[in-house]
């Protein structure tokens, strides 16, 4: 599998946005002086970290909160009667749907869930961009997915 002619520009613009939220709420945290209560997973050593926050949670989770609640909710679209939705209403209702379970899997501690909401709902949208237009919107989104963890696991080492 090769890059599709201009999909790394998109990737890498998901990216930034992703990682210019991440830097703005984490000094939002630090002004509000709740920091203290945003918990991350514990891990045992750094290769589980590395492990599990860079390969394992952007694959499982591109699958199951990105791919899987976008054909659940074109399932509920075609299948049953009378449920219409506008493309519009359609995009909403996954990145919001998609977000939220996203963010609520990230149940380290109350903020840490609604930090989570806004990445979770770029990548819901990410992944709807890159259907729509490429070939391979499960990889390209596991990428965008990847480059903000490894931002964070390296902006949480300096």
């Amino acid at each position: 599998m090769k890059f599709e002619k201009n999909a790394y520009i998109h990737v890498i613009f998901f990216s930034i946005i992703s990682i210019i939220y991440s830097i703005i709420s984490s000094e939002i945290i630090e002004y509000l002086k709740v920091a203290s209560k945003v918990k991350f997973i514990p891990f045992k050593n750094l290769m589980q970290e590395i492990l599990l926050s860079l390969i394992f949670a952007p694959i499982i989770e591109t699958l199951f909160f990105q791919f899987t609640v976008y054909y659940f909710i074109y399932y509920i679209k075609k299948k049953v009667p009378n449920f219409t939705l506008k493309k519009n209403t359609f995009l909403l209702l996954y990145v919001i749907t998609s977000g939220l379970l996203f963010s609520i899997s990230h149940s380290y501690s109350f903020y840490y869930i609604l930090l989570m909401f806004i990445p979770g709902g770029i990548l819901a949208y990410s992944f709807y961009f890159f259907k729509t237009k490429f070939t391979y919107p499960i990889f390209y989104t596991f990428l965008i997915h990847f480059l903000h963890n490894l931002f964070a696991f390296t902006w949480n080492r300096m």
